[in-house]
């Protein structure tokens, strides 16, 4: 009986230590293969060498987190490549690659029946957490009609930040450039108002962005191959570095001005196209009429092929620059004239279509503070036709039309078409509570919105 029993103990002691043999083999062959991605990534090499620059309390403390995220970006980008590209891109073209830089968030969203007086106590209907930040709803508006997106932000150590980069990349969005430092990230308490069909942010804002945290390598990595780069108008000290760097790669840039921010007009003299809000051209020039501001906006940017301006319920409407060889128009008139000849058109027609001008003379209006002058054709297009009664929140509408934009311009979608696009998406998301739950896939949208087209965006 005693043989027996140590004979027992034998077998199990023999087997509990293959086990233990097994497991530090496999923690080996899986320290190897992370040391391996981290030589070959200079993104993730980066993450690595500030870390161990780091005092030791802070590499205690963020040594678990970086594995963790690295192990999760890597399964993140075999999740881009099989299912967030097929879901959102059927067609045989590659997808465009965007890079986006700007701010990112989480938006708690509280939708009540009426807006709140001073002092008054009310229930919400609705609330909900999502994620938010300009640059973040459009890049995922962006990614859902196919494109292939890049994000440059910058987010803190805490849960907020967790859930912004978990909702990128469950859309398919890479983070390898989302910086993370000690404290908060983001976020944005929002009142929706059912009865005035409003929206009230509450921000406060993450971390700062430094030039030097921008890694060179990284970066470059980033942009090669990029169709456009988008900034939303935040992280201006930063963005500066990136826009340059862009240029030099040869990458088209697109500014938003969506209101007034240090070093935004700077940023905007790289900018290949522009597109704003109205608010912003007005405020910016000190023009009483938008179509006078959105002339007084282009003429300080000399290098912008184009500038489209959103209109909220009146549409859109977008200039583009003439070259020399639309120089020998004797057409003349001024940007007032033209837009309502345009949306008398588009009345007229009773389609959400786009309709356009030929290349003129444009001109400011006889009361302009300054008379600006340039050769360029008008576009304009109406809002996409939807119910009142469906319409649940307006969040986010600039950021899904500014996505819509992105994209097309990224897929050399014609103009007419792109701010079609533009304008369906932005009133698709309308339907939600929210900046992203209503954006649409790519299969939900009409296909003569998005066919592969002749002509290239200028």
């Amino acid at each position: 009986g005693d043989s027996l029993f140590i004979l027992g103990v034998c077998f199990l002691l023999l087997f509990f230590l293959k086990i233990m043999s097994t497991q530090s083999l496999s923690a080996l062959s899986i320290g190897a293969q992370r040391r391996q991605n981290t030589s070959t990534n200079p993104c993730r090499a980066l993450r690595t060498q500030r870390i161990l620059r780091a005092p030791s309390s802070l590499r205690q403390a963020n040594t678990s987190l970086l594995l963790d995220r690295r192990q999760r970006q890597y399964h993140t980008l075999k999740k881009f490549d099989v299912t967030a590209a097929a879901r959102n891109y059927s067609s045989s073209a590659v997808p465009p690659k965007v890079v986006g830089m700007g701010g990112v968030g989480v938006d708690y969203l509280a939708s009540v029946a009426a807006y709140p007086k001073a002092d008054d106590k009310l229930r919400t209907d609705v609330l909900e957490v999502q994620g938010g930040g300009n640059c973040g709803n459009a890049l995922t508006a962006m990614a859902r009609l196919g494109a292939k997106p890049y994000v440059i932000t910058k987010v803190g150590d805490d849960s907020v930040g967790d859930t912004i980069i978990s909702e990128f990349k469950e859309e398919g969005i890479n983070t390898d450039m989302v910086l993370r430092s000690p404290g908060s990230s983001p976020f944005t308490y929002i009142i929706v108002d059912r009865a005035g069909g409003t929206r009230t942010c509450i921000h406060t804002p993450g971390p700062e962005c430094l030039p030097a945290e921008i890694d060179a390598a990284c970066l470059q990595e980033v942009l090669d191959d990029a169709s456009l780069i988008y900034f939303d108008g935040r992280l201006t000290e930063a963005a500066l570095l990136v826009v340059k760097a862009a240029k030099s790669a040869g990458v088209p840039v697109l500014v938003e001005g969506e209101r007034l921010r240090p070093n935004l007009e700077e940023l905007m003299s790289h900018a290949d196209y522009i597109a704003t809000s109205k608010h912003y051209t007005q405020d910016l020039t000190g023009e009483a009429h938008v179509t006078d501001a959105m002339l007084a906006t282009l003429d300080r940017n000399p290098n912008a092929k184009l500038m489209v301006t959103t209109l909220g319920v009146q549409g859109s409407v977008l200039v583009e620059r003439g070259g020399s060889r639309d120089s020998s128009t004797t057409e003349k008139g001024t940007l007032t004239g033209v837009l309502e000849q345009l949306q008398a058109e588009a009345a007229a027609a009773g389609t959400p279509s786009a309709v356009s001008s030929g290349f003129m003379q444009l001109s400011s209006s006889p009361s302009a503070h300054s008379q600006t002058r340039c050769l360029a054709k008008v576009t304009f297009c109406p809002m996409s036709p939807i119910d009142q009664k469906d319409v649940v929140d307006t969040t986010g509408a600039g950021d899904a039309f500014i996505g819509s934009v992105c994209y097309a311009i990224a897929a050399g979608l014609p103009i007419g078409q792109m701010l079609e696009l533009a304008s369906y998406v932005a009133a698709t998301k309308c339907k939600q509570l929210g900046p992203r739950p209503g954006l649409p896939r790519r299969e939900d949208v009409p296909p003569s919105l998005l066919v592969e087209p002749k002509v290239v965006v200028a």
